[in-house]
């Protein structure tokens, strides 16, 4: 399999992302992931507009390129009473994921340290309630949560992955 050209991927300002998706794809037979295909969507290069406006963008760019499962490590943070901003976002991803049934979207908490509720406070897009939407909090070293990671109180489901120290 190919191997990833850390250089070129810095001086690009590729960082987390490309660190996720090569994960994502790591061929190890003790895990037993394959490679598939990678369809980066950069934000920057997703539209004029705003950065909601812009994720959307991508999410809407890799649906109609057959994306199967979309990763978003992203947070956009809220606390009530939410702007309207934030609940237009909230309702248009929560659309876009129920109108797409067989993609999953794999978002991240955040890193802020915070418990939300989703009522008073609440990351997107981890805290739109939609079942093909897959929350994931990041565990440290010791299988505990992260000093830094948020926690989804709103949700039934949320992953736990190691996330801290990962090189």
């Amino acid at each position: 399999s190919p191997q990833r050209n850390i250089e070129q991927e810095l001086e690009a300002a590729v960082y987390h992302g490309t660190h996720v998706a090569g994960l994502m794809v790591y061929d190890d037979p003790r895990i037993g992931f394959l490679p598939f295909r990678i369809l980066p969507a950069n934000l920057r290069d997703s539209g004029l507009g705003d950065s909601a406006s812009r994720v959307l963008n991508a999410i809407t760019l890799a649906l109609q390129s057959g994306a199967r499962v979309i990763n978003m490590s992203l947070g956009v943070n809220g606390r009530a009473p939410f702007d309207e901003t934030f609940i237009e976002f909230r309702d248009k991803m929560a659309e876009l994921a129920r109108s797409h049934p067989n993609v999953v979207f794999v978002v991240a908490a955040g890193n802020d340290g915070a418990w939300l509720d989703g009522k008073n406070k609440a990351t997107l897009p981890c805290d739109v309630d939609v079942d093909n939407i897959l929350c994931v909090s990041t565990l440290n070293l010791k299988d505990q949560p992260a000093s830094f990671t948020n926690i989804s109180l709103s949700r039934n489901e949320v992953v736990f992955a190691l996330g801290e120290s990962v090189i």
